[in-house]
C-alpha cells in the first residue's frame, strides 16, 4: 500500500482533510458582517427607545443588579453603560472588518458584562450569536470584506462553518424534540388552537388579529407541522440537500420576522444562512458526508415492488 492509499484510508488523515477542505472566503464574511450588523441595529433600537441608560442604572430607578464580582466593578454606577457603548463600537468595527480579532473579543466581553448586571438584555439568540462569534475570532473571518488589517484570501478553511453548521443543526432540533416530547399536546392535539395561531395572535408578542386568525385554523396547522417538520430534519442541512431544506428555514425565520415581535431573533437567525447557499464541490477522496453516503444508500437500495 502506498503512503497517499495509506493516508486516504486513515480515518484521522480524513477528517482533517475534511475539515481543512478550502471554501470560498466570503462565505465567512458574510457571516461575520451579518450577525454583527444586526447586533448594531438591535442595540441601536435599545438606545433609540430611551432604555438606556434605565436598564443599566444601579441607583434604585433601573433594572440592573450589583456590580459585586463583576469586572465593571471599578467603572463605578456607570460602569454598565459604558461598557453598552464600547460593546455598541466593538461590534461595529466586528462588521467593517477593523481590527476584527481584538474587537470581537471587546465584544464579547462588554457583552457577557451586560448580560450579568441587566437580566432584561440578553435572548436565547445572544448567546447563540455570541458562541458564534467566539468560534469566528480562530478563524479568518476577515479574509475578505474588511477594513483591514488583515490578511486577503480567496478561499479559508471549512472547520469553522462545520461547527457553527453543526451547533445549529443542534439548536433546531433540540427546539423540534421538544415540542414533539414535551409539548406534544400543544402542537399535535387537533382539539387545541394551533400553537402558531395562539403564539401569533398572542398580544404581547404577536401581531396576527385573533378574530382573522380564528377564521383560518388549517392554514396555522399546517404552520404547526411544517414547523416541526423543519426542525426536526435539520440535520439535513450538514448534507448535499442544505440549499433545499434552508429555504424552509428562510422561510420560517421571515415569517417569524412579519408576524411576531421577536426583537432581533428572525433577523440574527437569517445571517446564518447565506453559507447553505454556496455551492461546495465534494471530495473526491471523502465521497461526501458520511450523511450522504448514508442517504445514497437508501436511494440505491431496491423497492418492494422490484
Amino acid at each position: 500500500m502506498t503512503s497517499a492509499s495509506a493516508t486516504r484510508t486513515n480515518p484521522w488523515s480524513r477528517w482533517v482533510e475534511h475539515c481543512f477542505r478550502p471554501i470560498d472566503a466570503r462565505v465567512l464574511a458574510a457571516l461575520r458582517i451579518g450577525l454583527a450588523t444586526v447586533t448594531v441595529l438591535d442595540m441601536l433600537r435599545t438606545w433609540s427607545q430611551g432604555l438606556v441608560p434605565w436598564l443599566y442604572r444601579l441607583d434604585g430607578v433601573g433594572v440592573a443588579r450589583p456590580l459585586e464580582h463583576y469586572l465593571l466593578q471599578p467603572l463605578g454606577p456607570e460602569g454598565p453603560v459604558i461598557a453598552f457603548y464600547v460593546a455598541l463600537g466593538a461590534y461595529a468595527l466586528v462588521a467593517l472588518g477593523a481590527f476584527t480579532k481584538p474587537a470581537i473579543v471587546v465584544a464579547l466581553l462588554a457583552a457577557a458584562q451586560l448580560g450579568q448586571v441587566g437580566p432584561f438584555t440578553e435572548q436565547g439568540v445572544d448567546h447563540i450569536v455570541h458562541t458564534t462569534l467566539w468560534i469566528l475570532l480562530f478563524s479568518p473571518c476577515d479574509a475578505r470584506w474588511a477594513v483591514g488589517p488583515s490578511k486577503r484570501q480567496d478561499h479559508v478553511p471549512a472547520w469553522s462553518l462545520d461547527l457553527v453548521a453543526f451547533l445549529l443543526v443542534l439548536v433546531y432540533m433540540d427546539s423540534g424534540l421538544c415540542k414533539l416530547f414535551r409539548d406534544w399536546d400543544a402542537w399535535t392535539n387537533l382539539a387545541y388552537l394551533p400553537a402558531t395561531f395562539r403564539i401569533m395572535a398572542d398580544p404581547l408578542s404577536g401581531v396576527v388579529d385573533p378574530a382573522w386568525g380564528h377564521q383560518y385554523q388549517w392554514l396555522f396547522r399546517a404552520l404547526d407541522t411544517l414547523t416541526l417538520l423543519f426542525e426536526c430534519g435539520a440535520f439535513l442541512l450538514l448534507t448535499r440537500f442544505r440549499a433545499g431544506w434552508a429555504v424552509m428555514g428562510v422561510a420560517l425565520h421571515i415569517g417569524l420576522a412579519f408576524t411576531m415581535k421577536l426583537g432581533q431573533f428572525p433577523y440574527a437567525m437569517l445571517a446564518f444562512y447565506p453559507m447553505f447557499f454556496f455551492p461546495e464541490p465534494r471530495p473526491a477522496t471523502t465521497g461526501g458526508t458520511a450523511l450522504d453516503r448514508l442517504l445514497e444508500r437508501v436511494q440505491r437500495a431496491p423497492s418492494s415492488d422490484d
